[in-house]
């Protein structure tokens, strides 16, 4: 097919290298794979969408440079101290300003057809990242970040907004006696699961799982706040299958007998769904105390319960994406 118009632009990426509590031989080659393989199925896309042909270009190889190097013992990402080598966890910054991130450039390239909407195209390549970013962090949690991603193109900039914080901490929970902890699934897999979904450039949530993975992303994109809650709900609701708002017993069961919970963590488990409800309730309908905003010691217990909830989102759609299944009924 002839294009009529090709947009060259860059997606800027900040990096920061993985924060691994447990042994790095163990992820490293999982994350070297992991973004080869998203190099693989994502260099070239096309999308037929309600009859529009989309159709764009990404080059992923300076991410999978970086990556690669941030697993390198005598790269830049480690420093021997005292005669120990440690890890430098930051974000890569600029060599004449410590104060600016220096971002890891993805050239990439938009085909639009003759006649064909510039907007629209544009639009539906940022979806492609969003799609990009939910398959990547649900396969290996925490592998693409576009935090600070910025999106250059047609002489204008977009921002995506969409941080990997709580894949991340995810991926650590098993160090972290956890209730729960998600696992690593083949990215061609929850590829293929996703795209059985058919969501294509569709924005507004139409079934279940929809509603479950929109609200994920709308976390993603948040700072985290006690209002964080409500989206953590709608999104679990939507995967059990439980009315908005009541049956918590009916949603703590099944969220059991979806992730298998082992029987001696059922209890604490159920206890802190509890918690989370009651937050949620107490936000929604009054009696929430409200901190001052220098009060850190309320809020670093307010994000405890945050996190844990929207690490049972992140494990629920895994196990879904595991099993094949959309939701439970």
């Amino acid at each position: 097919m002839e294009y009529d118009l090709k947009i060259n632009g860059v997606l800027k990426l900040s990096f920061k290298p993985r924060d691994y509590r447990g042994n790095e031989e163990n992820i490293c080659n999982i994350d070297i794979d992991a973004i080869k393989e998203i190099a693989r199925l994502y260099s070239s896309n096309i999308l037929v969408w309600e009859g529009v042909r989309y159709s764009s270009t990404i080059d992923w190889d300076a991410l999978i440079s970086v990556i690669e190097e941030s697993y390198d013992l005598d790269g830049r990402f480690y420093k021997v101290i005292d005669g120990t080598v440690y890890k430098v966890i930051t974000s890569i910054k600029t060599d004449t300003n410590d104060s600016e991130l220096a971002p890891i450039e993805l050239p990439i390239c938009i085909h639009i057809p003759e006649g064909e909407s510039t907007f629209e195209h544009i639009m539906a390549f940022k979806k492609l990242l969003m799609d990009i970013f939910l398959i990547a962090n649900m396969s290996v949690l925490g592998i693409l970040d576009l935090c600070s991603s910025r999106l250059n193109l047609n002489e204008k900039e977009y921002k995506l907004q969409l941080s990997n914080f709580y894949f991340e901490c995810s991926i650590n929970a098993e160090f972290e006696k956890s209730l729960a902890f998600p696992i690593i699934i083949p990215v061609a897999r929850v590829h293929n699961w996703f795209t059985n979904l058919n969501i294509g450039l569709q924005l507004k949530s139409e079934h279940s799982i929809e509603h479950s993975i929109f609200s994920l992303l709308h976390i993603c994109r948040m700072d985290a706040d006690i209002s964080m809650v409500s989206w953590i709900f709608h999104a679990l609701e939507a995967i059990y299958g439980t009315k908005a708002g009541r049956g918590f017993n009916d949603l703590s069961e099944k969220l059991v007998f979806l992730l298998s919970v082992p029987i001696n963590k059922q209890k604490p488990l159920k206890k802190k769904l509890r918690e989370l409800n009651d937050l949620r309730s107490s936000f929604i309908h009054g009696g929430y105390r409200v901190p001052h905003p220098l009060d850190e010691d309320y809020e670093d217990k307010i994000f405890d319960i945050i996190n844990f909830g929207v690490l049972l989102i992140i494990y629920s759609i895994q196990i879904l994406i595991s099993k094949d299944w959309v939701g439970l009924s």
